[in-house]
């Protein structure tokens, strides 16, 4: 009798999809099946628990060398559950280092890193996003040759198969909307193609996306760098509202307003070290300043004037003493700088109609 082979799968039921895989085993590991059809669900993950004191992440004494240079000397930083915290300093203080080691995108030199109480040895960004901690980074990490949508998979490694890109946009579309109401961002545009505010709004609502791992802390360097005044406010109001569903939250920002607008606790840097830290509710802006180090000096407002330049053709004086006054001489190029929404719009109509 001749040796015929069947197919494993029956003709009939050959599974084209992991919903197929879930009715051809009604009875084999249901959860997993779920799990697997929807990219949200979440599910038990390494940090399910916080130490004694309530603390998600806590390191001591982190340091960081590169070659002689000490980015960081001998750091202690704690984050609670559903708190939000403001990390300032100035310019090479060492913020967006010690936001690296904690995402794991860099390597400390020494010092402990404990997760939910336990020691933790090597962290990575692995370890980070399997921790559910997410990163906002100031330079912006999505791909531009992908639109909104694709980018999305980056951090939900479960989208694929058939109709991916559709439940893509279901992933990240109800939490733009959620965090930027009326954004008007086309999510099958390509990232290259949109501008550097909308790219920054994309890149914060991606963060902010539930993955089968449960979503527990979000760093946010710079995170309004390219926002306009409403879409900030909005951020900020996210925030709040995360904290309130127990997401702690890491605000790194030099407006300092923003710190004092919605942080819990801030903490300051100076040359690589915590040099204070403390509620916000008892701080001030001019106490913040001090506490870097610097003394706040008041604007200037004028503007230099090359010597060569000739009585002024145009002169517009703005709406009240306190915008500046811009004169403009024959054959000079003046040039207006800002980000979206900062009024330079409104001011080249207004000199235009005036």
């Amino acid at each position: 009798m001749p040796n015929i082979r069947r197919s494993w799968w029956p003709r009939s039921s050959t599974p084209t999809s992991r919903k197929s895989l879930c009715r051809a085993f009604p009875r084999r590991n249901e959860q997993h099946c779920r799990m697997m059809n929807d990219p949200t669900s979440p599910k038990k993950d390494a940090a399910e628990t916080v130490n004694a004191d309530g603390l998600f992440i806590e390191v001591r004494d982190v340091r960081k060398h590169y070659d002689a240079v000490h980015a960081l000397g001998g750091v202690d930083f704690h984050l609670k559950p559903g708190e939000v915290v403001g990390l300032v300093g100035h310019n090479g203080a060492g913020k967006s280092t010690l936001m690296n080691v904690l995402a794991g995108t860099v390597e400390r030199s020494g010092g402990s890193f404990r997760l939910g109480g336990r020691e933790i040895g090597a962290w990575s960004a692995a370890s980070a996003q399997q921790a559910g901690l997410r990163c906002i980074f100031q330079e912006l990490s999505l791909c531009a040759n992908l639109t909104s949508a694709e980018n999305t998979r980056i951090v939900h490694r479960s989208l694929r198969g058939l109709g991916w890109r559709r439940r893509a946009r279901q992933v990240i579309g109800p939490v733009l909307d959620e965090i930027f109401p009326g954004h008007g961002i086309d999510l099958d545009r390509k990232v290259a193609d949109l501008p550097i505010g909308e790219r920054q709004m994309v890149e914060i609502a991606r963060a902010f996306t539930q993955t089968s791992i449960k979503l527990r802390a979000v760093i946010l360097d710079e995170p309004t760098s390219a926002l306009g005044h409403q879409a900030t406010e909005q951020l900020l109001t996210h925030i709040r509202r995360a904290a309130g569903r127990g997401i702690a939250c890491i605000l790194i920002t030099h407006r300092l307003n923003e710190i004092l607008a919605v942080c819990d606790r801030t903490v300051v840097m100076v040359d690589g070290k915590v040099v204070a830290e403390q509620a916000t509710a008892g701080l001030s802006r001019a106490a913040l300043v001090e506490l870097m180090g610097s003394i706040e000096r008041p604007r200037d407002r004028s503007v230099g004037k090359a010597a060569s330049v000739q009585a002024p053709v145009i002169r517009h004086a703005g709406r009240d003493a306190a915008d500046l006054t811009i004169d403009v001489g024959k054959g000079e190029i003046i040039g207006f700088a800002g980000l979206d929404g900062h009024g330079q719009r409104e001011r080249l109509r207004a000199m235009f109609y005036a």
